[in-house]
């Protein structure tokens, strides 16, 4: 019989192992970044944010990660995330179960919007379908096409995380807002970039073509870091003209470890690369934050 004394250790590896799985692969992961996106715009916007639109930005990008791995998962998967698979195929019941407090928590938060969030919301939900299904040039999946997957997958985060929280919130429409979208989108692309280099081997025997199985490191690295020093430049410009700069500085800050760490990129960077790289992205909650201690958000 095993000791008492290591059934409250097994069962606490358990629950942690439990939980890891819920965050790393359910899509809970992916679903708090977009909280935090959202967060730091209403940062830099100064505006107060939004508890409706805050809960469906979670719940419904964690959805479609979690659909996504599932409902249509890809062949590649199996080769460049096998533990993924064997843990959502293990925890089917429990799969389950996340997505239907994910359907009912979009389904709560989306009773509030307004109707143009809502359109915009309705609008990045098809372009998450097509991502997964075969709807693209010759019958392929979006995520296919070695330009489309990276263009989609960034461009739809930065469109949601900047225009959503902003029609919300009833800004006008402004050059300052389309440039906040690019800005952002320069902070998610290198991520994009970068994560599928760890998988470039798996996804070459699942006959996957993307830009890490086209391109060597050094040109992936050029392309974020152009993408970074644009945004970088910008977003020093629009500090210096800023009535409150101190959180266009603290903001600044994400993209600056951003460029170290893809400058620093090493050839054999494995998965824990592309965990970095979330971090790195989920940033703006730092500005969010910052701005809160500070009384102005």
């Amino acid at each position: 019989m095993e000791p008492t004394g290591r059934v409250p250790r097994a069962r606490w590896t358990h629950l942690r192992a439990l939980v890891r799985g819920l965050v790393e692969y359910a899509g809970l992961l992916e679903g708090g970044i977009a909280v935090a996106l959202v967060l730091g715009t209403y940062a830099l916007l100064q505006r107060t944010p939004d508890p409706a639109l805050l809960l469906v930005a979670g719940c419904a990008v964690a959805l479609v990660y979690l659909a996504e791995r599932t409902l249509a998962r890809a062949p590649e998967d199996g080769f460049t995330c096998p533990d993924r698979v064997a843990w959502l195929q293990g925890h089917r019941g429990l799969v389950v179960g996340v997505a239907g407090l994910l359907v009912a928590g979009c389904g709560l938060g989306l009773l509030a919007l307004r109707p143009m969030t809502l359109g915009l919301g309705v609008v990045l939900g098809l372009a998450g379908a097509g991502y997964m299904l075969p709807v693209g040039p010759g019958r392929r999946r979006l995520k296919a096409h070695p330009w489309l997957k990276p263009a989609t997958i960034s461009g739809a985060w930065a469109v949601g995380a900047v225009m959503m929280p902003a029609l919300e919130a009833g800004v006008a429409l402004t050059g300052m807002l389309l440039w906040l979208v690019v800005y952002r989108w320069c902070l998610l692309l290198p991520n994009v970039l970068l994560a599928d280099w760890a998988d470039r081997a798996g996804d070459a025997r699942a006959g996957l073509q993307t830009l890490a199985t086209r391109y060597p490191l050094a040109a992936l690295r050029q392309a974020a870091g152009l993408a970074l020093g644009l945004a970088m430049a910008g977003g020093a410009l629009a500090a210096s003209v800023a009535s409150d700069p101190v959180r266009w500085w603290v903001d600044l800050v994400g993209y600056g470890l951003m460029l170290g760490v893809v400058l620093g990129v090493p050839e054999g960077a494995g998965r824990r690369l592309g965990r970095l790289l979330d971090v790195l992205v989920a940033w703006p909650l730092v500005t969010a934050l910052g701005a809160w201690g500070m009384g102005r958000l």
